[in-house]
């Protein structure tokens, strides 16, 4: 019987002795051979007193951005997170979209604004004035560039608010990773 009980307790005082056993209580730690430390995992961090948590970016102050509709515009959502590849995706529908609507009606509008020659019928169905030609070219081009700008701010909102994007994170030994957001 006295037998039996030694080995109960040689047992346990050999898992305990085990370095990677520390690794094994927490789900963002794994053991590292080559440091022979425990590591916390990616988009993890650990602390002593509060254990395993989620890192990586808020997403509620990105969401509070997208939701306003002037920052919204912007993309100032994702600016936030540091996702500046989609941030600049928002800033060319708001800036250089524009300016190439701007440029193609001001060409037709220097085109339609040529008088007709003699003998020519005027341009635009027989009146002389290229205003109404005009007036369709710009409301298109203001339509077109409304509705995508809509679209990109709802599209904003909900990819922010399901958290299908991930944000630039700095990892534990310092790389800088991608991760969920928060």
């Amino acid at each position: 019987m006295n037998r039996i009980f030694i080995l109960i307790i040689t047992v346990a005082s050999a898992n305990a002795a085990i370095p990677w056993s520390a690794c094994e209580n927490h789900k963002c730690l794994i053991w590292n051979n080559t440091t022979t430390n425990c590591e916390v995992k990616d988009c993890w961090k650990y602390d002593d007193t509060a254990g395993c948590e989620r890192a990586g970016a808020g997403f509620i102050p990105a969401l509070v951005l997208q939701c306003i509709p002037f920052t919204g515009f912007f993309g100032s959502g994702f600016g936030n997170m540091g996702r500046w590849d989609i941030f600049n995706w928002y800033l060319m529908a708001d800036f250089l979209i524009p300016t190439i609507f701007l440029c193609v009606v001001c060409c037709c509008w220097c085109w339609l604004c040529k008088p007709p020659e003699p003998g020519q019928e005027p341009l635009l169905g027989g009146t002389s004035d290229p205003s109404a030609g005009f007036t369709i070219l710009a409301g298109a081009c203001g339509c077109v560039w409304a509705v995508l700008l809509i679209t990109m701010w709802i599209w904003g909102i909900v990819v922010i608010a399901g958290k299908q994007v991930e944000a630039p994170w700095t990892s534990y030994n310092g790389d800088k990773i991608m991760c969920p957001l928060v």
